[in-house]
């Protein structure tokens, strides 16, 4: 398949997500103003006076998506600088720079898997009052983990929307704690913005099979971007933001490069803010 015809293809397929989530968020939201309404009315009939349990109006205001601005949406159409420039090594072909680099495939493909709930060990003592604001640390594709504030508490195993990079992404939660309390090792660094709800199962879904697929395609695509370019490196894994803004490219590579044509490309290929990422899992 040519490069035009498996862009065309991408093009597609995100259509049809996009369009696929935004009616299915319109129902969920439908749905859950009315179970909101239906659970104060039974309510008011038991207790006889105007409350909520559990799960307040308040406290779903503030876990949900919070609307983008229009200011927000023009920055995203900018391509940011992704490296410094630097000048392209004389005389090292492609073949060199990849030579040798990934000896080890099992490693290769566990990396780019994203994180499993069934290895997360859950808290033997969560607090009785889940609306006790918390931090958690999730972690995303490649093993990154990221430190958030939730406003409630999320147990370890629950995939989050989180704030990203200009947009929203999903991660799982591998640690929780109430309080200042540290873990004793931190290894991490926080993450930009906080925890906005907990992940449906229907996103979920979708992290983990079309936007799996979606990135795989990518891969191909960015690498014979890169051989187009002559540009000693490999791509090694991508990873889309969840709302698809933004696409993070691991690349290897023996020299520092000045890809910043190559950058110009990716963007106009997927329509998204790119990003290379030097990976360091060798």
């Amino acid at each position: 398949m040519t490069s035009t015809a498996l862009m065309n293809e991408i093009d597609e397929t995100q259509r049809v997500i996009d369009r696929w989530y935004q009616q299915t968020s319109a129902n969920l939201q439908m749905n859950y103003s009315s179970f909101l309404t239906q659970l104060r009315q039974l309510e008011e009939r038991i207790t006889g006076e105007s409350s909520t349990i559990g799960f307040s109006q308040q406290q779903g205001d503030v876990l949900m998506t919070p609307s983008r601005t229009g200011n927000e949406d023009r920055l995203l159409s900018t391509p940011p600088m992704s490296s410094p420039p630097v000048n392209r090594a004389a005389n090292f072909t492609a073949g060199e720079a990849t030579r040798g680099l990934f000896p080890n495939p099992e490693l290769e493909g566990e990396m780019r898997k994203r994180p499993d709930p069934k290895s997360v060990v859950a808290e033997n003592s969560p607090p009785q009052d889940k609306n006790v604001s918390c931090q958690v640390l999730v972690e995303f594709k490649r093993k990154r983990i990221l430190q958030y504030e939730s406003p409630c508490y999320v147990a370890p195993g629950e995939f989050v929307v989180v704030g990203g990079d200009r947009g929203e992404d999903i991660g799982l939660v591998t640690h929780t704690w109430v309080g200042k309390e540290l873990p004793e090792d931190k290894s991490w660094v926080e993450g930009v913005g906080k925890v906005l709800r907990i992940a449906s199962v229907l996103e979920v879904t979708q992290l983990q099979g079309v936007q799996t697929e979606l990135e795989s395609r990518a891969v191909e695509v960015a690498q014979e971007k890169v051989q187009e370019h002559a540009l000693p490196m490999r791509i090694v894994d991508a990873e889309y933001q969840f709302d698809r803004r933004k696409l993070t490219f691991y690349y290897q590579s023996q020299h520092r490069l000045d890809f910043r044509n190559l950058v110009r490309d990716l963007y106009k290929t997927f329509r998204a803010r790119i990003w290379m990422e030097p990976d360091t899992s060798v």
